[in-house]
């Protein structure tokens, strides 16, 4: 009974070395593999053109805010024109008043 005991501790210890070892190798395999695969990123950004390198930014800011940023949008000419009549008219009431005063004097 005793030798049971003591061969099954035996095995257990056995067991929870190799699980050991196992865990060191799988922690160096995993270091080199993160290497790796920040390596082959790096080259990737390094090759990309530059449209692609605009479109991973932009991905990586939506990712990155929890807020959207509002798309820009040109004006359209139609806030020009209306910025221009209003002040043509400004500029053509404040002629009629100097014209008024002109004649009054």
């Amino acid at each position: 009974m005793k030798r049971e005991a003591k061969a099954k501790e035996c095995l257990e210890v056995e067991k929870l070395e190799q699980d050991l070892r196992q865990k060191d190798g799988d922690s160096a395999s995993s270091k080199s593999e993160k290497e790796r695969e920040s390596a082959l990123e790096m080259r990737r950004v390094a090759t990309e053109t530059f449209g692609e390198s605009k479109k991973r930014k932009n991905e990586q800011e939506e990712e990155n805010s929890t807020v959207s940023k509002k798309k820009k949008s040109r004006n359209s000419g139609n806030d020009t024109i209306e910025y221009l009549r209003e002040k043509n008219t400004q500029e053509m009431s404040i002629r009629e008043k100097e014209l008024q005063m002109k004649e009054k004097q």
